[in-house]
């Protein structure tokens, strides 16, 4: 296969993806048909089949890639003592909202009022596993973590989901790194003391 062909594929299936991504903020994906694609994309749909069997098959295959490269941006680690890097942390944080501004029409696509049910939770999922993986590695006893690790996972990888989500429908009004430098303090200091007050006990 020639240079001159690879970049002509390369073409097409980038003018199918961000037309079906399009069509997805418009109508929503279970409004959407091949022709519709088709038209979008300026192409005929027998182009559209050299590429994809469908519009299911299309789905998956942007998913499974973006969420991959989103998957890889995420490194977690504790130090031997249990503290974390917040620098490391950050330049992590940066990474993300990098993929997500770079694939901001995807993620628009997928978690818009028109978007694809529970993709959401799929994200979701990639963080949970990069936290549990991080507490796992150093075999940390249930006893001495201060609320259980479900709790942690569950709350952590929400938040951070849902602060993304935020991000993307306030048009990424910050640059990564000021978001990186934002989320950082809550995940560190948490919710609380971030906001600057000190939680008493009476």
């Amino acid at each position: 296969m020639t240079k001159k062909t690879d970049l002509r594929i390369i073409r097409t299936r980038k003018m199918i993806r961000d037309a079906f991504l399009e069509l997805i903020l418009e109508k929503g994906y279970e409004s959407i048909t091949i022709q519709h694609i088709a038209n979008h994309a300026m192409i005929n749909r027998a182009t559209f089949y050299l590429h994809y069997t469908d519009k299911h098959n299309l789905l998956a295959k942007i998913s499974e890639e973006t969420l991959q490269e989103l998957s890889d941006t995420v490194q977690l680690s504790l130090n031997q003592e249990r503290q974390v890097n917040v620098s490391k942390l950050q330049n992590t944080i940066v990474n993300v909202c990098q993929h997500i501004q770079k694939n901001a029409l995807f993620y628009r696509a997928m978690l818009g009022q028109h978007g694809v049910p529970n993709f959401y939770f799929r994200i979701q999922q990639v963080m949970k596993e990069k936290l549990q993986r991080a507490i796992l590695e150093f075999r940390i006893p249930e006893e001495e973590l201060s609320i259980p690790k479900e709790i942690y996972i569950q709350f952590t990888s929400s938040a951070f989901v849902g602060m993304i989500v935020w991000w993307l429908d306030q048009n990424m009004i910050f640059s990564p790194e000021h978001m990186a430098s934002l989320l950082s303090k809550v995940i560190t200091m948490g919710p609380v003391r971030a906001l600057g007050f000190t939680p008493i006990q009476q």
